[in-house]
């Protein structure tokens, strides 16, 4: 089911982000960079929606900074490990303090994804997996609240 009223909607388990017709004539009217725009099919393949467009980042990822902490909630930092990846693929459950990621892995896009990821797999197969963040520049968060768009929200994060 698509959403009313909204720019950005996600699916349930973080795999897809889809973005309205408007947010994406406007990213480009504007020059923005960072992400391309791929069709959105009927369902059953009957041809393609033309108001949605499903957002792929093309950016390079930024690597997140050590000093961001990530954990199952504020009293537990999942000492035992259990949503991290040994190898620092998957950095934790949930992001616990402000996002800050290395300045020099950004490329200026105005669109970015995190390169190390946080979330969690299903158990039993599921639809749930582990997802980047997403980080937006400036100018995009100026574009949006031009927009006044909606489906989304938007937190600090610093480049170290």
């Amino acid at each position: 089911t698509l959403p009313r009223g909204k720019d950005l909607a996600k699916t349930i388990a973080y795999s897809e982000i889809i973005v309205s017709a408007r947010f994406v004539e406007a990213f480009r009217a504007h020059r923005l960079t960072g992400a391309r725009f791929l069709p959105v099919l009927r369902k059953g393949g009957r041809g393609v929606l033309d108001s949605w467009y499903q957002l792929e980042v093309t950016s390079r990822p930024i690597g997140v900074a050590s000093r961001t902490r990530f954990g199952i909630n504020l009293f537990d930092a999942d000492e035992a490990g259990e949503y991290r990846c040994p190898l620092g693929h998957v950095l934790g459950l949930n992001l616990l303090s402000e996002l800050s990621v290395v300045r020099e892995d950004w490329d200026g896009a105005d669109l970015c994804a995190t390169k190390q990821w946080t979330g969690m797999r299903s158990r039993n197969g599921g639809v749930f997996r582990p997802h980047p963040l997403l980080l937006v520049s400036p100018r995009l968060r100026h574009l949006l609240g031009e927009l006044k768009a909606k489906g989304f929200e938007l937190e600090v994060a610093h480049l170290v």
